[in-house]
């Protein structure tokens, strides 16, 4: 893990008790063990137990992993500086940046940083963007003095980029793109969206009728680039797609060249995008 930082994908098997990593042309097994999610951005990966709830964060080698969180959350996101979590009654939202070393007994510091009801949270590279329940609101949260500011009205899905993050409005008619300041929006097409998905390298989106993926081009511009993927992982450098069936499916690469996808792994249960390499330092201590 010295010197380089690698932005790849991470997937859960099919039977989920496998977590294996994407490298170098090469699937890793990095835990055996049964998984219920992963979550994924610059900080690193992140994987709940289905059993008990409990968030365990990758190490950087196989079946190196630190327990973060004893029992389950509402949902959990991880931008390029910390993970996050949502107590599971929804009343709490936590953050930690800090890495599990030293010895077995260092207990990991959970800094509240919300007591209103929570909905989803979204994170990525521009930071973590959180739904207030009831309303629906948007908040983005400043991590610089902790505070928070509503930024838009409620959306039926929102994803975060490198720069910014992008709301489909509940009725699926098009796609916004928010300006950075106060809570003004931009539409940035008009047409029938379903999911997004968001990343260092853009933003892609996904059409309701043919299930079709666009990416969105800084310059205003959309590309159709595929066809329909049960989930799609954005990294730093392309798009991956999962495709669950059985025959035909997996995993594939964009080749960011038109319509082009080369087949990288076989159908998954998930996939996730993350970084790996020189992020950060979780030593585990020897049991």
């Amino acid at each position: 893990m010295q010197g380089t930082i690698e932005s790849t994908v991470f997937a859960v098997n099919k039977e989920k008790n496998i977590v294996l990593h994407y490298h170098e042309g090469a699937w890793i097994e990095i835990a055996h063990a049964s998984t219920g999610e992963i979550y994924g951005g610059n900080w690193g990966l992140a994987s709940t137990n289905p059993t008990t709830g409990d968030l365990w964060v990758y190490g950087g080698k196989p079946d190196e992993w630190a327990d973060y969180y004893s029992g389950r959350s509402a949902d959990i996101a991880v931008t390029g500086d910390a993970v996050y979590r949502v107590s599971a009654d929804g009343n709490g939202l936590f953050s930690t940046e800090g890495y599990i070393s030293v010895a077995a007994s260092t207990e990991l510091t959970w800094d509240q940083i919300s007591d209103q009801p929570t909905g989803p949270i979204y994170g990525g590279s521009w930071g973590l963007v959180s739904i207030r329940r009831g309303t629906g609101d948007a908040f983005y949260y400043h991590a610089d003095d902790n505070s928070w500011e509503r930024i838009g009205d409620p959306g039926n899905s929102f994803a975060v980029t490198a720069d910014t993050v992008y709301r489909v409005p509940l009725d699926n008619s098009g796609l916004f793109r928010y300006d950075g300041h106060d809570a003004s929006w931009t539409q940035i097409s008009d047409q029938p969206t379903d999911q997004i998905y968001g990343g260092d390298w853009g933003l892609v989106s996904t059409r309701p009728d043919s299930g079709d993926a666009f990416r969105f081009h800084p310059d205003g511009s959309w590309e159709r680039i595929g066809g329909p993927g049960d989930s799609f992982a954005v990294t730093a450098d392309t798009v991956y797609r999962l495709n669950k069936n059985p025959d035909g499916g997996g995993v594939f690469r964009y080749d960011n060249n038109g319509t082009s996808w080369t087949q990288v792994g076989p159908p998954m249960h998930s996939i996730v995008a993350a970084s790996w390499g020189d992020v950060r330092s979780v030593q585990i201590p020897e049991i």
